[in-house]
């Protein structure tokens, strides 16, 4: 489910016109919480808000839910890669 978000961050980042074509790289991850199992055929639904950005990566915080309740979240760190020539 994490992964899931860090995916979804890195969609939403790239969307901001300022950091279209860079390449965002997981950079950890902190205070995950898992409150309940999700079984097959549930409806995964994810939500990401960036807090920090900067031309050097950033943070932001994002949870799975299912059915409205909280399955999982966390606090994502990124930084971007260097221009590779």
């Amino acid at each position: 489910m994490c992964e899931s978000v860090a995916q979804l961050g890195a969609y939403v980042l790239l969307s901001i016109p300022e950091f279209a074509g860079r390449l965002p790289l997981f950079g950890g991850i902190d205070r995950a919480r898992f409150r309940r199992q999700v079984l097959p055929g549930e409806r995964l639904d994810l939500e990401v808000e960036l807090l920090r950005l900067s031309h050097r990566g950033g943070h932001g915080t994002g949870q799975a839910l299912v059915g409205g309740r909280t399955a999982c979240s966390c606090e994502l760190l990124f930084v971007f890669a260097d221009e590779v020539s």
